[in-house]
């Protein structure tokens, strides 16, 4: 009985596993969209496209360490990744003009409601 509740965990504990891989992957295939979303909507100039691409460099790296150090510590890692976003947010609003800022809080906020749309989604798959 043992043995089998075990073996099970470990199947379980492996499809979390590749099922973060699988959303880690898609979060750093959208920040390339992201740049080219925010030189679109905000019209950004070229100096402020390499500025935003830089600062999302960063911030994918700083979330791997995030990950890396917070493995298995799932309220740790969100609130590392949280505060991620948060702290790459506040640096691109330092790149951007006052009417462009207006133009990104709104996008933040379209953002949100996908990412909980997204949530809802996957909660309902789960259940």
């Amino acid at each position: 009985m043992k043995i089998k509740i075990i073996k099970n965990s470990v199947v379980i504990i492996s499809l979390l596993l590749l099922a973060g891989a699988k959303i880690q992957a898609q979060g750093m295939a959208q920040r390339p969209d992201r740049v080219e979303q925010l030189k679109k909507e905000l019209s950004l100039t070229d100096k402020q496209v390499e500025k935003v691409k830089d600062i999302y460099a960063k911030s994918r790296e700083e979330m791997m360490n995030a990950r890396e150090e917070n493995m298995g510590d799932r309220d740790a890692m969100r609130k590392a990744f949280r505060d991620n976003t948060d702290k790459t947010n506040k640096k691109v609003e330092k790149v951007l003009t006052l009417a462009q800022k207006k133009k990104f809080d709104v996008l933040k906020k379209q953002w949100r409601k996908q990412m909980e749309k997204r949530k809802q989604n996957m909660r309902q798959r789960n259940n």
